[in-house]
């Protein structure tokens, strides 16, 4: 009779729903005025100079921006079994294979990053692989390289996970290229990447990594940040200034639209297809989604049942947030009671959310919503009245935060059958599943540009060591322009430009030994007749004045002075950017010292001794001042054995080389007496190296 009674209710829902029951328009829209949209097109988005719509409303109107669109065909996107997770809540899916140290790398100034093989198409429709790519370690909050389940899915700060089940608390960790060093209670440890499930770093404040994020990934606080979330479980977030789009193929059909964001994190551009994005969410920089900042602390006391947990940006149970027979487009879901805590910075000036209880529970449900500053104590900032049942979606208004003198906190209270439930409420918690639904953060505009600011040098990387100085009457202006020399078909990169009067980049520092030459990667896009002028200066001593120069696509040129006679010395640095034509700003590829020319790439350096290692136990090469070539000195191998030319990196030899890559490869040889001499290269990807003969004989053995 049960069996009987269930088959008659799926019948008449299927009954039902095919009489009556309408197929949902494909996508869903919310503008930050509150109005909605649902429709069945997405259109005019393939290109970076469209103005897309949803219908015929545009999404980036000036006056009335969308808050974000869903694509109600796709699911939300699980967790992927390896990530790179960021402190501000974005999501990397891939294994992470290496790790780099700052430095110069193909005459590019690069931060501390990671290497990670993508998991999730992010390639370029035109490229047929996609390459590694790297990942800023500053803004780093977790790496997995195994997903562990269930609710162990959480960031859990100075925690190392093995993959044998081991647990590490460290204090803090060094990276190595392929593992890591921590200091724990106990010492020293290390761990490679081949041991690890996850690692969890030590906690970063949130809103310094957001205005770090802001300094290197925006030059402009009115645009818009945008948010992508794929079903594949990638998530990033970049403003619209480093925003591309383009269709594969001719025609404007969404299907074959590719959109790519620079996340500030990232050191390549992303493309992504359209067809994998679940959510695209926009607002300004200085609103700022709760979902995106990880809650410091959570509390929860269930009566029965009830996860122990919470879900950001999906209800309770991992499904779309839904109040009310309204969607959100970010949030979090909790089951009640719970109290989330979140850190608030002193330019927090409102807050903002809707709320109430989850759609899926129907009739069923009973609880209030609080908010407090500070402890969860005394008087609330809002307080609900008590909500029963999942029929209504609930707003807070604008609520202006007090002013505090600096850090304080936000939270966000669900309390379970308040005392003065309702007679016809749930009496105990089963179905108190709650969604706080487009909850944000207004921050004050103008603290928000002071903290962005006061991080100008970030959003160069070359100039991270050096301070930056405007002098009196001038300031730096910066600009976000696509740069098509770099690798990858083209990175956004931010320029510099000196308005007013000249700004002076600064540093002092003890030159290395081995460095002979300052280097200055700089250049500009066109040539007009007010140029951008250079001064260098070594302790306090005027060595050099020329122009930026023009650079274009494959001849990026790189300016070299000589600095050897410093070396060894701790002297400052200084290096003036003069104004020059407004239309001019320069960009900055890199700053710094070093032993060789950026063209060139000396194999032999006679201050250094040799540079073979004999093989297969041969006798050692040897460093001569006679019978040299050019230059003062040579190498002289001994007969009959076999060398290795020690390089720290492999060195890429093409006949169209990109900006630090090589066109040939030059050397003079002479043997004296009868016999071969055989000189082979090494590809990357080959055993067998490729080797050239000389002199007269018979060929030598491979």
């Amino acid at each position: 009779m049960i069996r009987q009674s269930w088959i008659g209710l799926i019948i008449l829902v299927v009954l039902g729903q095919s009489s009556w029951g309408q197929t949902p328009a494909r996508y869903e829209a919310r503008w930050w005025d509150g109005t909605r949209l649902e429709h069945d097109e997405l259109a005019d988005w393939h290109s970076a100079e469209s103005q897309p719509r949803v219908g015929d409303r545009l999404l980036f109107a000036p006056d009335r921006p969308v808050m974000w669109v869903c694509d109600r065909r796709l699911p939300p996107g699980k967790p992927p079994e390896s990530f790179v997770e960021m402190t501000a809540g974005d999501r990397f899916p891939g294994t992470v294979t290496g790790y780099r140290a700052a430095g110069v790398y193909q005459n590019r100034a690069l931060p501390a990053h990671f290497t990670v093989q993508p998991s999730t198409s992010i390639r370029h429709p035109e490229d047929r692989r996609a390459d590694d790519i790297g990942i800023d370690e500053r803004f780093v909050q977790r790496v997995v390289w195994q997903r562990r389940s269930g609710l162990a899915d959480r960031y859990e700060p100075g925690h190392l996970f093995y993959r044998d089940g081991r647990v590490l608390r460290f204090r803090a960790v060094r990276f190595e290229p392929a593992g890591v060093r921590m200091l724990t209670e106990d010492g020293a440890r290390r761990a490679s990447f081949d041991e690890i499930a996850e690692l969890h770093l030590p906690r970063k404040d949130f809103w310094e990594s957001y205005y770090d994020e802001l300094a290197v990934g925006t030059t402009d606080l009115d645009k818009p940040l945008l948010q992508i979330e794929t079903v594949g479980g990638l998530r990033i977030t970049a403003s619209l200034s480093r925003f591309s789009a383009k269709e594969a193929s001719p025609g404007e059909q969404s299907p074959r639209w590719f959109h790519a964001l620079q996340p500030a994190w990232s050191l390549s551009l992303l493309w992504i297809p359209h067809r994998t994005v679940v959510y695209y969410r926009s607002f300004a920089p200085h609103q700022v989604p709760l979902s995106r900042i990880s809650p410091a602390k959570a509390v929860f006391s269930p009566m029965i049942g009830g996860p122990g947990h919470w879900q950001a940006d999906r209800n309770i149970t991992g499904k779309r947030l839904s109040c009310g027979g309204q969607s959100g487009g970010w949030g979090f879901g909790v089951h009640a009671s719970a109290e989330l805590h979140f850190p608030l910075p002193g330019s927090a000036r409102k807050v903002r959310t809707c709320f109430g209880i989850d759609s899926s529970a129907g009739e069923g449900g009973c609880v209030r919503l609080r908010l407090f500053v500070g402890a969860a104590s005394g008087k609330a900032l809002y307080e609900s009245p008590v909500i029963v049942g999942s029929t209504e979606i609930f707003d807070t208004g604008e609520l202006a935060l007090p002013a505090t003198n600096g850090a304080g906190v936000l939270v966000v209270q669900f309390d379970a059958m308040p005392r003065d439930a309702p007679e016809l409420a749930d009496p105990l918690n089963i179905r108190d599943m709650c969604n706080l639904i487009d909850p944000y953060i207004e921050l004050d505009r103008n603290e928000l540009a002071r903290q962005v600011a006061a991080r100008l040098q970030l959003g160069i990387v070359a100039w991270r060591s050096w301070d930056v100085a405007p002098l009196t009457g001038g300031s730096v202006r910066l600009r976000t322009v696509f740069d098509d020399t770099g690798p990858d078909r083209g990175l956004f990169v931010t320029e510099a430009a000196a308005e007013g009067a000249s700004f002076v980049l600064r540093q002092s520092a003890t030159v290395p030994p081995e460095s002979r030459w300052l280097v200055l990667g700089c250049s500009v896009r066109a040539d007009y007749s007010d140029k951008a002028r250079l001064d260098v200066r070594v302790a306090g001593e005027p060595i050099a004045s020329f122009e930026a120069p023009v650079g274009r696509a494959g001849d990026e040129r790189m300016l070299a002075i000589p600095i050897d006679r410093f070396a060894g010395h701790r002297v400052s640095f200084e290096v003036e950017q003069r104004p020059a034509d407004q239309r001019l700003s320069v960009h900055w590829r890199r700053l710094d010292w070093a032993p060789q020319l950026p063209h060139v790439f000396r194999l032999f350096d006679e201050d250094e001794g040799a540079v073979f290692s004999p093989l297969a136990g041969g006798k050692e090469p040897e460093v001569i001042d006679t019978d040299h070539y050019t230059g003062r000195k040579c190498i002289r191998l001994p007969a009959g054995g076999r060398y290795r030319l020690r390089i720290d990196e492999p060195l890429a030899i093409r006949s169209d080389p990109r900006l630090g890559e090589f066109r040939m490869l030059r050397m003079a040889l002479r043997k004296r007496g009868g016999g071969r001499l055989g000189v082979g290269f090494q590809p990357e990807q080959n055993d067998r190296p490729a080797i050239f003969e000389f002199g007269q004989g018979p060929p030598l053995a491979a």
